[in-house]
């Protein structure tokens, strides 16, 4: 996909030297991304990706003989830091409790490592669509996540949700919407009280389940 834009400055966290080399060489091909770092140690990962600041990490869950926390965790930890850090896990599991974690984690991603193939277009849509990539079959894990109360939502925060969700800072939705950044934040403040919820992660799921957010395979 050739473009006048900045390529795609891509982070990889993956402790296995197979899984690493099918990742670097797909991201190779793709003439948008750039590889800017990868990291095998877990506990290295929030500072390597700090310093570098990349567009997208892609993460891998269970990483050998670390028993005290894992990728998704380390994710959250760089996202609190980097609010607009695009997470994608590349994992060898893919239960549904793990997709969970993730999705309430904040990341926009989640494929097997059976498939290479799909990861550059997992890329694309988390990063040019501001979409949500997921193997098929798996946005029916995220289906118990959510509130389970009926939620009536005016005109105006279904907006504010579908831009939040898709990524869109407070500012941007502000532009966007032509309100002030302190309605965008009371209209947040609304939606997490409607629908229980109290993180970004936990409203992109409730978004893709209520048909706010189109989800596409990747």
């Amino acid at each position: 996909m050739a473009s006048n834009a900045e390529p795609i400055r891509v982070f990889i966290l993956e402790d296995e030297g197979y899984s690493e080399e099918s990742m670097v060489n797909e991201i190779n091909k793709a003439d948008d991304m750039i590889l800017v770092g990868t990291c095998r140690v877990l506990e290295e990962a929030v500072d390597r990706v700090l310093e570098i600041k990349p567009d997208v990490v892609l993460i891998d869950v269970i990483f050998a003989g670390v028993y005290d926390s894992d990728g998704i965790v380390e994710f959250e930890r760089m996202k609190k830091k980097l609010p607009d850090l695009k997470g994608i896990v590349v994992s060898g599991y893919g239960e549904s409790k793990l997709v969970k974690r993730a999705f309430t984690a904040g990341v926009r991603g989640y494929i097997r490592k059976t498939d290479p193939r799909a990861l550059v277009g997992a890329i694309r849509k988390v990063w040019y669509d501001d979409d949500v990539a997921l193997e098929p079959g798996m946005e029916r894990y995220l289906a118990d996540v959510a509130s389970e109360k009926p939620v009536v939502l005016t005109e105006r925060q279904r907006e504010v949700l579908v831009a939040y969700a898709q990524g869109l800072m407070i500012k941007e939705i502000a532009a966007k919407l032509e309100i002030s950044e302190g309605t965008v934040k009371e209209h947040v403040r609304v939606l997490k009280d409607k629908t229980g919820l109290c993180t970004k992660g936990e409203l992109i799921i409730w978004a893709i389940r209520n048909g706010y957010l189109r989800v596409a395979p990747a």
